[in-house]
């Protein structure tokens, strides 16, 4: 309840104040991940525009782009989708050449992406 400054009454708050909101929306964490969901989102369609990335394409460049080179393996878990979702993703981005496939030397029967 908020007091009006004139009388000291109490009344009850306004729709409009953080009061009126549920206790989990007025709290710091919930704000932070509707601020990144746009961020993303807002990214998202930059790149859309600008490389023609879609929203899976977009994860795993980003992802790439953070820790390079991956086995397919290693970004299924980095970006939390399964390794066929990615292959055909990643077939798409290697075909327009914005990733690149090579065999690990370490490894001849890994492929590493970067």
């Amino acid at each position: 309840m908020a007091r009006t400054p004139a009388t000291g009454e109490q009344q009850a708050p306004d729709s409009g104040s953080d009061q009126a909101l549920a206790p989990i929306t007025g709290m710091m964490s919930s704000r932070l991940i509707v601020l990144a969901n746009l961020l993303k989102r807002g990214a998202l369609l930059r790149y859309k525009r600008l490389a023609g990335l879609s929203s899976v394409e977009f994860g795993l460049v980003a992802a790439l782009g953070r820790r390079p080179p991956m086995s397919v393996a290693r970004l299924a878990d980095a970006v939390g989708m399964d390794k066929g979702q990615i292959s055909r993703a990643l077939a798409g981005l290697v075909a327009r050449k914005l990733v690149a496939k090579a065999v690990n030397a370490r490894d001849t029967r890994e492929v590493l992406v970067s």
